[in-house]
């Protein structure tokens, strides 16, 4: 995580806009791009939105809210010096925009410049000028630690530098991969390499960067790297795109394995060895034809909530299935990897399910979400201070293909804990695209109508409807 001194003057941060398939957004931002918004909220304090303005060049002396696309999705904005003042230990940036999404970026605040070194002045710690004065506070025995400093265990500048160095540079992608359907599809990563200064970018010796990738259980997958969005030839190396900039991308094809894959990057710099790291996973994804959800089966829907599935239980929600007109009773756990396609012949009553250790919200196409309908409102538990019961809330929903749905709502105290409570009906709400995957947002708005975030990009997942 990037660190800024506390009270630091005309700083710039680097946020990053992709489309809703990981890639840089097209056309690139500008302050007059639909729906674009970027914020910053300080540690404990509120959203704050900037006012945006379109700068020149990229290298434009800083002006508060001025933004500018350098390449591949990546834009300088200039944000106000009230974002790093004293009193609060990280300050969040982030934005929206319409078609696409903003990668977050936290800079963390400090007391000290951890770029500069103190250095005392010698004359300060003088006891005197005197011979006498001198050689009370030069003693033999302080004389001799001048020989520790070429065999001690004091710090080289280049074991400094290289411990410095580390931590500029930033491996950026997507947090799962969702798997094809059918045939491959690519994701992009970036590296972005930050100058020691921290005013800009930088180039590794030679322009190099060797990147590779394995699973967890430490089996190769390199062979999936390329530097181009679709053909050319694996790779072991990144793409250079500007100073500091570098990009690859990995395939993923509709038989690979559901797994995680950890990438690591190798450069250099004046000779120090760099090292950078992520990881991400291979998901199953639901498909969009409206028949089948070959990414839901029963084994999938348990690494996705953590719980166990059965069929009375599902975190506190009801699962109830009869079959046909027969009546008989079907296990939820003897579903197959195609359950969901058998459900035309199967009556489902599913309430809404929140789990609350992955945050994802599940709902079902077409039902009533409201205080008078047998499943209840949907109700998000709130645990951040300031926070009153009858303070409003907001429920912002976002699917592929540009479907959204935005809802108010009201902050409730049952038996002394807090719960957003959204009130979502069928005719407006509900009536969203099934079998079908996306994000929700989750937010607190005041009295005064100051917004603050309180749950950001959580997946969000809509299952079909069937007749009861």
């Amino acid at each position: 995580m990037r660190q800024v001194t506390h009270g630091s003057a005309d700083q710039s941060v680097y946020l990053q806009f992709l489309d809703t398939n990981g890639l840089a957004l097209s056309p690139a931002p500008t302050s007059a791009s639909a729906g674009i918004e970027i914020w910053y909220r300080r540690q404990g304090g509120l959203k704050i939105t900037l006012s945006l303005a379109d700068l020149s060049a990229v290298d434009d002396a800083h002006s508060d809210g001025g933004m500018l696309h350098i390449s591949d999705g990546v834009v300088r904005v200039d944000m106000p010096d009230a974002a790093f003042a004293a009193g609060a230990s990280e300050v969040l940036f982030g934005g929206s925009i319409d078609g696409g999404v903003v990668v977050k970026e936290t800079i963390g605040l400090i007391g000290h410049d951890n770029q500069s070194v103190y250095i005392p002045s010698l004359a300060s710690n003088m006891r005197g000028t005197d011979g006498a004065a001198l050689a009370s506070a030069w003693t033999a025995t302080r004389a001799g630690y001048i020989d520790y400093l070429s065999a001690g265990p004091i710090a080289t500048q280049a074991s400094v530098d290289s411990i410095q160095n580390s931590v500029r540079s930033s491996l950026v992608l997507p947090k799962e991969y969702p798997l094809p359907e059918s045939g491959a599809q690519r994701f992009r990563i970036d590296l972005w390499i930050y100058s020691p200064d921290d005013v800009g970018m930088e180039d590794p010796d030679g322009n190099l960067v060797t990147i590779t990738v394995k699973n967890a259980a430490g089996v190769d997958r390199s062979g999936n790297l390329y530097t181009v969005a679709s053909g050319g030839f694996p790779t072991s190396f990144m793409a250079r795109d500007g100073v500091g900039q570098f990009h690859a991308y990995f395939e993923i094809d509709s038989g690979d394995p559901l797994e995680q894959l950890n990438f690591k990057v190798t450069y250099s710099e004046d000779g120090n060895s760099m090292v950078d790291g992520n990881s991400t996973v291979v998901v199953a994804a639901p498909s969009n034809d409206g028949a089948t959800v070959s990414g839901f089966d029963i084994a999938a829907l348990k690494q996705l909530f953590n719980v166990n599935v059965d069929e009375t239980a599902v975190s506190g929600s009801v699962v109830q299935a009869s079959q046909g007109a027969a009546g008989g009773d079907v296990s939820v756990d003897s579903f197959t990897a195609n359950a969901l396609q058998q459900l035309s012949a199967i009556k489902v009553v599913l309430m809404s399910l929140l789990d609350p250790k992955s945050k994802t919200l599940v709902l079902v196409q077409n039902k009533d979400y409201t205080s008078t309908s047998a499943i209840g409102p949907v109700r998000i538990q709130i645990d951040q201070p300031g926070i009153a019961a009858g303070d409003a809330v907001r429920l912002g929903m976002t699917l592929p293909g540009g479907v959204t749905r935005d809802v108010t709502g009201t902050v409730v105290d049952d038996a002394g804990t807090l719960y957003g409570q959204i009130e979502l009906n069928k005719v407006e709400h509900t009536n969203l695209p099934a079998d079908n995957y996306g994000k929700y947002e989750f937010e607190h708005i005041n009295g005064s109508g100051e917004v603050s975030p309180l749950l950001a990009d959580q997946r969000l997942v809509v299952l079909a409807s069937h007749p009861n």
